[in-house]
C-alpha cells in the first residue's frame, strides 16, 4: 500500500471531535440524494417515454407503406395488393419484428339514442395485438382470419362509457363511401372492452377483422389498406424507414410513426431537456459539497500538511492524499445512492407504489425503466465529475508553509 492511500484511509474517519466530521457526512448525504435523484430521473423518463411508444405504436405501428395519396387520413389511403414477396422481404429485414396487413375505415357507431365517430382497424391472424390484449378491461379480442366471417368488435372502455355499451351488446355501425349518398350499415356485436390510457387514442380506435372493411370499400380479399412494420428497436426508426422507402417499388410510400404523430414525439423529447437540467443540478450540489468537506479537511489538516512537507513530501503527493480521501468520501456516498436509487426504481417497477391520474398522463403509474447501462454511464459521470472538481482545492496546499503550519493550532 502507497504512503499516500495508507493516510487518506486513516483520514476517512474523522474523530467526533473533529471540524470535517460534519461536512463529510454531509458530503456523503449530499451525493448519496444527488444520485438517487438522478437515476430516479433518468429510469423514469426512460420507462416513461418506452411506455408511451410502444402504446402509440400498438395503434399505428413504427412504419407504415401504402399507396400514395393525397390526403392525410389514414382511411383515404387507397387500396394496395397484397404481395407476399414484398412482405417475406420486409420481414427478413434486420431490426424489423413483425409486419402485418391493415385497413382503415372512419365511420360512426349509435347506440342508446347517441352516435360516436371512431376509426376502424381491420386486420387479420398476422396482427399483433399484444397491447391491447395486456390492457383488456372486459371480454377478450374479436377473431380474425376465420373460415367463417365473425361480425365481432372490439372497443374502448371510452367508447363504452360514452355510448353505455357493455361485452355481449350488439352495435350499429355506419360508413360512407366516396361517391354514395347513402351509408353502409353494419351491424356487430361487442367482444371485449380495452383501456390504454391513450385518451386520443382510446376515443377514436376501435378492432375488427379486415374482411369488414374490404367488403365495405367493395375490394377484393387480396386488397388491403397498408403494411405496418414493427421494429425491434425505435431508436433504428429513420434509418429503416430509409432503407424500406429505397426498396419499395415506385407506387407505394413510407411513413413512420415520427411523422404521423409529431407532437407525441416532440413532447416526449422535451421531457430529456428537464431531465438534462436535473442531472446538472444534482452534480453541482455533489461537487459543491464535496468542496466544502475538502477545504474544510485541508484547514483542519494543515499542521499534518505541514509535517509531510517537512518530511520530504512532495506537493503532489499531499494533493493525492486528500484527493483520495475524498474519492473515498464520494464513492461511500455512491453507494448509498445506488441502494437507495436503485430499490426505490425497483419497488416502483413492480409494485407501482405510485399512482398518476390517467387522463394527465396516459398511465395509472408511474413506468420505470431499470437500464444497467443508463445507471453505470450515471455513476461513473458523476464519480469523474466530483473528482475532477476537487483538483482545484487542493492546490491550496502548495500554499501551506512548513514552518507556520506545524505552529499552526
Amino acid at each position: 500500500m502507497g504512503a499516500e492511500l495508507f493516510i487518506a484511509r486513516r483520514l476517512i474517519k474523522p474523530k467526533k471531535e473533529s471540524l470535517s466530521g460534519p461536512s463529510v457526512r454531509i458530503a456523503i448525504a449530499s451525493v448519496s440524494i444527488s444520485l438517487t435523484v438522478m437515476i430516479s430521473s433518468v429510469c423514469i423518463l426512460r420507462g416513461f417515454q418506452q411506455e408511451i411508444r410502444e402504446k402509440v405504436s400498438g395503434f399505428a405501428a413504427h412504419i407504415q407503406v401504402h399507396s400514395f395519396v393525397s390526403g392525410v387520413s389514414q382511411s383515404e389511403n387507397p387500396p394496395m395488393t397484397y404481395d407476399t414477396g414484398l412482405i417475406m422481404k420486409l420481414r427478413n429485414y434486420p431490426g424489423i419484428r413483425h409486419v402485418q396487413a391493415v385497413a382503415y375505415k372512419t365511420g360512426m357507431i349509435q347506440a342508446n339514442q347517441q352516435i360516436l365517430g371512431i376509426t376502424l382497424k381491420g386486420g387479420g391472424p398476422d396482427l399483433d395485438m399484444q397491447l391491447i390484449k395486456d390492457k383488456l378491461v372486459k371480454g377478450r379480442l374479436p377473431l380474425m382470419g376465420d373460415t367463417a366471417l365473425r361480425y365481432e368488435i372490439l372497443i374502448s372502455q371510452n367508447m363504452a362509457d360514452k355510448l353505455l355499451l357493455d361485452t355481449g351488446q350488439d352495435i350499429r355501425m355506419y360508413f360512407l363511401n366516396e361517391g354514395e349518398r347513402s351509408p353502409r350499415a353494419r351491424k356487430m356485436k361487442i367482444v371485449g372492452i380495452y383501456n390504454t390510457g391513450l385518451e386520443d387514442f382510446d376515443q377514436s380506435f376501435a378492432f375488427t377483422d379486415i374482411r369488414h372493411i374490404q367488403r365495405l370499400n367493395g375490394w377484393t380479399h387480396k386488397e388491403i389498406g397498408m403494411i405496418e412494420i414493427i421494429l425491434r428497436n425505435i431508436d433504428e426508426l429513420d434509418m429503416i424507414s430509409r432503407k424500406v422507402y429505397e426498396d419499395l417499388p415506385s407506387h407505394l410510400n413510407v411513413n413512420n410513426i415520427r411523422q404521423i404523430y409529431p407532437q407525441i414525439f416532440d413532447w416526449l423529447e422535451l421531457q430529456d431537456v428537464n431531465v438534462l437540467v436535473i442531472l446538472i443540478l444534482m452534480i453541482i450540489v455533489s461537487a459543491i459539497s464535496m468542496i466544502s468537506a475538502l477545504f474544510i479537511m485541508i484547514v483542519e489538516k494543515t499542521q499534518l500538511i505541514g509535517i509531510l512537507k517537512a518530511l520530504g513530501a512532495t506537493n503532489l503527493s499531499i494533493r493525492k492524499i486528500f484527493i483520495q480521501t475524498s474519492s473515498f468520501i464520494a464513492l461511500k456516498g455512491m453507494v448509498y445512492g445506488n441502494v437507495i436509487g436503485i430499490g426505490l426504481m425497483w419497488l416502483q417497477k413492480h409494485l407501482h407504489l405510485v399512482k398518476l391520474p390517467v387522463e394527465s398522463y396516459f398511465m395509472e403509474y408511474v413506468p420505470v425503466s431499470l437500464s444497467l447501462t443508463n445507471i453505470l454511464i450515471i455513476n461513473i459521470t458523476t464519480l469523474i465529475l466530483c473528482i475532477s472538481s476537487l483538483l482545484i482545492p487542493t492546490y491550496t496546499v502548495t500554499r501551506v508553509s512548513p514552518l507556520r503550519a506545524i505552529r499552526y493550532h
